[in-house]
C-alpha cells in the first residue's frame, strides 16, 4: 500500500513538472507596445480632429469678407429702414467675429478637459481590474474551502454552489470592466482621430485641492461677465434693442408707399422680440449663477465625503495592525487578514476616484465656459 501511494505521489509530481515545462515552453502572444501619451499630446490630436473647431476657424478666415459685404450694404442703403437693416447686419458681423475668436479658444479648452476626463476614466478602470484580481484570489480561496467543507459534509451542495457562483460573478465583472476599457479607448481614439485599436501609456496627474471659502455672489458675477454663452445672448439683446430704437417705417423709394409684407417686421413684432431677448438673457444669467452655486455646494459636499473616507481608511489600517498580531497568535486566519487588506485597497481606490472627480469638477468651476458645457454634448459633437 505504501509503495502504491509513493508511486501515485511521484506520478502527480511528474505530471505537475510536465505541465510546468509545457507552460514555460509555450509561446506567449506578444503584447502590443504602448506609446506614452500626455494630456497635452492627446489634446493637440483631438483639436486637429475637431470638425467644430475647423468650422470656427473657417468662419474666422471669412471674417474680413463678411464685414466688407456688410459695410457695402450699409453704403448702398437708400431708405431709412434699409439703413437700419444694414447697420444691424454690420453690428452682427462684427460681434460674431469677436465672439468667434473667443469661441475657438473656449472649444480648445473644452477639448483638453474632455481628454483629461477620458484619461481619468480609463486609468480608474484599469485600477478596478487590478482590484478585481485581488477579489478573484479571495473568492478562489473561499471556493476551495467550500469544496473541502462539502467533502467533509460540513456544508450543503447549495452552499458550495453559491460560493461557485460568487467566483463566477467576480470573474464576469472583471471581464465587463475590461470591455468597458476597450470601449473607452475606442471613444478616445475616435475623439483624437486615431486607429480605434490603439492603446497608450496614459500620463495623467490630478492633484486634489480644496475649493476653499469664496464670496459666492462675486464669483457668480464674474462668471456671468465672462461667460461666452451670456455674451452671445447679450449680443442678441443689443441687436433687438437697436432694431426697436432705430425703427423706420419701410416704404418703396420709387412710389413712396408703405411696404406691408410678411417679410418685413412691424414695430410691435420687434418690441416683442426685444422683450423675449431680455427674458432669455435673464434666464441665461440665472442658469449660470445656479450652475456656479450648485457646483460650489457639490464641491464642499465631496470634500466632506473625502474626509470621512480618509478617517474610515485610517480606522481600517489600525484594525489591520491588530489582526496581523492576532494572526501571529493563531486567533484569525490568513484569509481574514487578506480580506481586510482587500477592503482597505477598495476604499483607497474609491477615495482616489472621489478626489479625481473633485479635481475635474474644480477645473470646470474655475472656467465659466467649461462649467456650462460640462453637462452638454460638446464632447459628443466631434465623435461623429
Amino acid at each position: 500500500m505504501k509503495s502504491a501511494k509513493k508511486i501515485l505521489s511521484l506520478s502527480i509530481i511528474a505530471l505537475i513538472l510536465m505541465q510546468s515545462v509545457a507552460a514555460f515552453g509555450a509561446v506567449t502572444p506578444a503584447v502590443p507596445e504602448r506609446t506614452a501619451l500626455s494630456v497635452e499630446q492627446a489634446t493637440k490630436k483631438a483639436i486637429t480632429n475637431s470638425s467644430s473647431i475647423k468650422n470656427a476657424v473657417d468662419s474666422e478666415s471669412l471674417g474680413d469678407e463678411t464685414i466688407r459685404k456688410a459695410t457695402d450694404s450699409l453704403s448702398t442703403a437708400t431708405t431709412g429702414a434699409a439703413l437700419v437693416g444694414a447697420e444691424i447686419g454690420l453690428m452682427s458681423a462684427e460681434m460674431n467675429r469677436a465672439l468667434n475668436l473667443q469661441d475657438i479658444d473656449a472649444q480648445k479648452e473644452n477639448v483638453e478637459y474632455q481628454i483629461t476626463k477620458y484619461f481619468n476614466s480609463i486609468l480608474s478602470a484599469e485600477k478596478d481590474v487590478a482590484l478585481f484580481d485581488e477579489s478573484i484570489e479571495i473568492v478562489k480561496k473561499n471556493l476551495a474551502i467550500a469544496k473541502l467543507k462539502l467533502s467533509l459534509g460540513m456544508i450543503s451542495q447549495l452552499d458550495y454552489n453559491t460560493a461557485a457562483l460568487d467566483h463566477e460573478k467576480v470573474v464576469n465583472a472583471r471581464q465587463t470592466k475590461l470591455s468597458a476599457i476597450d470601449a473607452a479607448y475606442r471613444d478616445l481614439n475616435s475623439y483624437m482621430g486615431e486607429d480605434l485599436d490603439k492603446r497608450f501609456d496614459l500620463q495623467l496627474e490630478l492633484k486634489f485641492k480644496e475649493v476653499g471659502t469664496i464670496n459666492l455672489n462675486s464669483y457668480a458675477d464674474k462668471f456671468v461677465k465672462d461667460s461666452l454663452t451670456i455674451k452671445q445672448v447679450e449680443n442678441g439683446v443689443k441687436l433687438a434693442e437697436y432694431s426697436v430704437d432705430n425703427y423706420r417705417t419701410p416704404y418703396n423709394p420709387m412710389t413712396g408707399e408703405v411696404i406691408d409684407s410678411a417679410a418685413v417686421r412691424s414695430y410691435d413684432e420687434l418690441v416683442v422680440s426685444q422683450n423675449q431677448a431680455l427674458r432669455g438673457l435673464a434666464d441665461t444669467k440665472k442658469l449660470v449663477r445656479n450652475a456656479v452655486i450648485a457646483t460650489y455646494n457639490g464641491l464642499q459636499d465631496m470634500e466632506i465625503g473625502i474626509k470621512l473616507s480618509e478617517i474610515d481608511i485610517e480606522k481600517a489600517k489600525m484594525q489591520l495592525v491588530v489582526m496581523e498580531k492576532m494572526l501571529e497568535l493563531g486567533q484569525v486566519t490568513g484569509l481574514e487578514v487578506t480580506m481586510l487588506k482587500y477592503d482597505i485597497h477598495s476604499k483607497e481606490l474609491a477615495l482616489e476616484k472621489s478626489k479625481n472627480t473633485h479635481t475635474l469638477t474644480l477645473m470646470a468651476f474655475s472656467n465659466p465656459n467649461l462649467l456650462i458645457s460640462v453637462g452638454g454634448s460638446s464632447q459628443d459633437k466631434d465623435k461623429e
